[in-house]
């Protein structure tokens, strides 16, 4: 099995320079595992790598999202696992980030299904969400300003009920 060199923790804590440096040494590409840099134009924020950083070092899952564009787990998982399925296998992948859901789904087997039914939910304010949420689990802990989040997580329990 190939090996490869995952690096993770919070923004701005080094991982960016360690994974050029070893790049460089263990002749490496890099995949971002970094749930707001796959997103084209949130690159202060994420303190994304510029292409000087770069140092001729290959990236892969940056920029390849415009911000309006949904992009998830699921779809993280099939587009890293074709990249290391295509690795050169005199290449050494090198995971970068802070999302642990990514890194976890991208090396161990986790299953997503990808087949559930979307409702619309646009026609709802994120109160009614909210109150919706509510009725399939009262402790529920999301905040009122996350509508991605609301409409995903009412969505989830929607089809659950379904089944």
């Amino acid at each position: 099995m190939k090996k490869i060199i995952v690096i993770t923790g919070p923004t701005g804590v080094g991982k960016t320079k360690m994974s050029i440096e070893l790049a460089k040494h263990f002749n490496g590409e890099i995949i971002n595992a970094d749930s707001m840099q796959v997103y084209e134009g949130l690159d202060i924020g994420t303190a994304k790598i510029s292409e000087e950083e770069k140092m001729g070092v290959p990236h892969h899952l940056f920029d390849i999202k415009k911000v309006e564009e949904d992009y998830s787990v699921y779809d993280y998982q099939n587009d890293g696992r074709k990249i290391l399925d295509n690795f050169d296998e005199n290449k050494t992948p090198i995971i970068v980030g802070g999302t642990g859901l990514y890194i976890k789904a991208l090396l161990y087997d986790y299953n997503f299904y990808n087949n559930e039914e979307k409702f619309d939910l646009s026609h709802l304010t994120n109160q009614e969400l909210l109150d919706e949420l509510k009725k399939y689990n009262k402790n529920i802990d999301i905040h009122i300003n996350n509508r991605k989040r609301l409409e995903r997580r009412l969505n989830i329990y929607m089809n659950k009920k379904e089944e």
